[in-house]
């Protein structure tokens, strides 16, 4: 079957809709499927290019449209109706995986598409029909995102949560809702095992006990909730740290956090890392911890405690949104008021305390994870759901 994936964020790209398409496409391929993308271009094309190099290898072609800074949403318009024009027959099936693709695709008419499915990740129903501003106005058309999703063949969500959301938005979309819980690429988390050549600001000390947090800089990702509970876990465990990997415009209130609350000793912004460095910090700690709270955006599911759990790491998550469906409490982790700085400093104390319990939590997450989160399992599951 010759599939195409329609998304605006890919890798080099490292937001969650961008590796959700990079992981389905891997996986219909293992599944023996042909599959185009058809994706923007970023800065870093050299990158980029290794990239797209890789993925032909394997059976993926990769189209890039033209980007060009304040007219980029204008430029992929074009190319991308230029595209299904010409294209659009080729192809068996159509999945749209990321809402800038499918606000791009809101003012071009539906006959042009054919036969399309559409991924949901979150929260993107609440910015459709109850956040619509004259900002949003610009970007997209409510009347034609309401049109998409209404015409879709299967609108594809990666949580129960995101299914009711978006259920709750549009009640006449509900018979067209699908769940498929992500999947992950688990050779996309093989890094190097030592430290060779590694940009690391930051040298571990075998003694130490290391919590790593990975995510954007901001504030619905609770990284302050995360900071304030290690006043408690350093009375505890004098010889902890805490590991923030990740930029964001909220970098700089937590550094000031930091030195307030006299934890410069034990707690680290190391800011962005490359992929490599990254995975040989996740593997070098005791445990993951991101305490996503959404008070904006809620997580709709969160691939990033399955990633922490392919790599053996058992992981501490607030309780919001599609966390719970992504985080067994109590077998792949423990979920936690993602208010509660005491609460999330009792877990992170009692599985750093219980070395029996977590090793115990570590084969039991992996295991979940190859047994039921992987990208062919999602990739199986979406052929399912779209035929």
């Amino acid at each position: 079957m010759k599939i195409l994936i329609l998304t605006l964020e890919f890798p080099p790209f490292a937001g969650g809709a961008g590796i959700y398409s990079h992981d389905l496409a891997k996986g219909f391929t293992n599944l023996g499927h042909k599959v185009t993308v058809l994706t923007r271009q970023y800065k870093n094309k050299k990158e980029q290019l290794e990239i797209d190099k890789k993925l032909l290898n394997i059976g993926i072609t990769v189209n890039r449209m033209f980007w060009v800074p304040k007219i980029w949403r204008l430029c992929c318009y074009f190319t991308a109706l230029k595209f299904l024009i010409q294209y659009r027959s080729d192809f068996e099936k159509i999945i749209i995986t990321n809402n800038s693709a499918l606000e791009l695709l809101s003012f071009m008419d539906n006959k042009i598409l054919g036969d399309y499915n559409i991924a949901l990740h979150g929260t993107e129903s609440n910015l459709y029909f109850k956040h619509y501003n004259l900002l949003n106005k610009l970007r997209y058309s409510k009347r034609g995102i309401t049109k998409l999703l209404l015409e879709a063949n299967r609108v594809i969500c990666v949580s129960n949560f995101t299914a009711e959301l978006t259920a709750k938005n549009i009640p006449a979309i509900r018979q067209k809702l699908v769940v498929v819980h992500n999947g992950i690429d688990l050779d996309r988390l093989h890094g190097q095992e030592n430290d060779k050549n590694l940009f690391l600001p930051f040298l571990f000390n075998e003694t130490d006990y290391y919590v790593v947090s990975i995510g954007r800089i901001i504030k619905d990702k609770g990284h302050d909730i995360l900071i304030k509970s290690f006043l408690k876990v350093v009375k505890k465990i004098p010889n902890a740290k805490l590991l923030i990997i990740g930029e964001g415009p909220n970098k700089f209130r937590l550094q000031r956090l930091v030195i307030e609350l006299r934890l410069s000793n034990h707690v680290f912004l190391l800011g962005y890392l490359d992929n490599n460095s990254m995975l040989y910090v996740l593997k070098k700690s005791d445990l993951f911890a991101l305490i996503s709270r959404g008070e904006k955006r809620i997580e709709g599911f969160g691939l990033v405690y399955l990633e922490a759990n392919a790599c053996k790491k058992i992981v501490i998550a607030g309780r919001t949104g599609g966390v719970p469906e992504a985080v067994e409490d109590g077998v792949s982790g423990l979920l936690v008021n993602p208010y509660d700085s005491g609460e999330c400093a009792n877990a992170i104390i009692t599985l750093l305390f219980d070395k029996k319990r977590r090793k115990e939590m570590e084969k039991k997450a992996y295991k979940r994870v190859i047994d039921s989160f992987t990208n062919v399992k999602m990739a199986e599951r979406t052929l399912m759901a779209i035929r």
